[in-house]
């Protein structure tokens, strides 16, 4: 039996969205929007939010035609055939190891701070050793999990929420909210889209979704309204949380740009200034919680990527066995978390671990959005194409993933490359022994 189980409703598609790209996650990098963008960081995720459109627009388009897991394995092997369709999956792949890694880390390092008589290795190994096994009963089985966690994030962020517009509109911020918006004395075009390439870093995650093709239940197409529902109302919540955030800030943008020191940590301080201890210490939790499931999720997603690519003979073919009780692609699921866990537990031993696997993650999806974008320009070529739909809107992303791809790290850059040329070199042992 090679084929997966399908049990997944719109709302465990929506649960798996959300949990991987975080409700809470501009908490972490708010501090770095804020000084870069000069204050305007409500902006920032207005902008960052249409430009994501553009990407998930064309997966709509690509999941209503090919309804295959594997996502952008699936779709660039039906749009260019199946070697530039490996490069596009194993591209995306890169990313599904490093962002899971990266979150196992983080998990490691919250659980670490609340018990530090136990090392973060512990903490990080303990947390993917939980998550295999859901991963192994299914897809349902981290859906329903992943929903548990949510509603407890999204609790502590309506509370958060809910308090900071109270505090906001009795007239007790630090600076007006118009402020997230336009400060003209401090922000620039360059400034605003310097910030926005790293703040639609924060929406990646909603195009795991796609990766569950063939488990949605009795075959109906959920995959795209659930990524335009995790797409709007992500980006909803971070404009909300960053208003909040600049108008609580405790020092202007200025300050935090000859301060870098103080920016990760920038939100964080607002809940401890403004909020009781309570929400402070439960947001950290389900942080640490979140990031766990947020790995989960992506460990699934990638397995599943490993398992179309396997199925079309790409790749070694025990990698598309599935478990005959439980419709999940085991070996696949064991070697992704297995990779990922080397590369998580190998970084928890760093001081700087969590700092250098953070400048690498993001550039293999950025490039495999790109391929989705080129993707739809070239199925569409041979049907009857919509110029908006097939044209326009894809050529734009394009263009704006190209830009965040130049804005990325030197290191990332260098290590997409080395991933492609691994990738190219594996292609040629293949051909050359398969």
């Amino acid at each position: 039996m090679n084929t997966l189980k399908r049990e997944l409703t719109f709302w465990d598609l929506v649960a798996n969205g959300m949990i991987f790209i975080g409700p809470a996650s501009i908490i972490g990098i708010f501090g770095v929007l804020y000084a870069k963008s000069g204050g305007a960081v409500g902006l920032v995720y207005i902008i960052a939010t249409v430009m994501m459109s553009f990407t998930a627009l064309s997966y709509v388009e690509m999941s209503a035609v090919v309804p295959k897991a594997g996502s952008i394995f699936s779709y660039a092997s039906e749009s260019f055939g199946k070697n530039i369709g490996f490069f596009s999956g194993w591209m995306l792949l890169l990313d599904y190891f490093f962002i899971p890694a990266v979150a196992y880390l983080f998990s490691g390092i919250a659980f670490h701070a609340l018990i530090t008589s136990i090392s973060a290795w512990i903490f990080t190994l303990l947390a993917v050793g939980i998550t295999l096994t859901f991963n192994l009963f299914g897809a349902k089985k981290v859906s329903l999990f992943n929903r548990v966690v949510l509603f407890g994030i999204c609790i502590v962020l309506a509370v958060i929420i809910i308090e900071g517009l109270i505090i906001v509109f009795q007239g007790n911020s630090i600076s007006p909210v118009a402020h997230s918006f336009y400060m003209p004395k401090q922000m620039s075009s360059h400034a605003i889209f310097s910030a926005v390439s790293i703040a639609v870093l924060s929406f990646l995650g909603f195009d795991a979704i796609a990766t569950y093709a063939e488990e949605q239940k009795n075959g109906k197409n959920h995959i795209k309204k659930a990524m335009i529902f995790c797409l709007v109302f992500s980006g909803i919540l971070f404009i909300i949380e960053s208003v909040i955030g600049c108008a609580l800030a405790m020092h202007s943008a200025s300050y935090y740009q000859i301060h870098p020191e103080l920016q990760g940590t920038l939100y964080y301080d607002i809940v401890k200034d403004y909020y009781s201890n309570w929400v402070f210490i439960v947001l950290s939790l389900f942080k640490a919680f979140g990031a766990a499931c947020s790995a989960m999720v992506a460990t699934s997603a990638s397995s599943r990527l490993l398992y179309s690519i396997s199925r079309n003979g790409l790749l070694n073919s025990s990698l598309s066995k599935t478990s005959e009780k439980h419709g999940t692609p085991v070996v696949a699921i064991i070697s992704t978390t297995c990779v990922t866990m080397i590369i998580a537990v190998v970084a928890a031993c760093f001081s700087n671990g969590l700092d250098i696997l953070s400048s690498m993650v993001n550039i293999g999806a950025l490039v495999a959005f790109f391929m989705l974008h080129l993707s739809v320009i070239k199925y569409f070529k041979k049907e009857n194409r919509n110029v908006l739909r097939h044209r326009v809107i894809p050529v734009l992303g394009a263009i704006i993933i190209c830009y965040v791809i130049y804005q990325s790290s030197h290191l990332a850059q260098l290590l997409a490359c080395l991933w492609l040329i691994t990738g190219v070199m594996f292609m040629l042992v293949s051909k050359k022994y398969g």
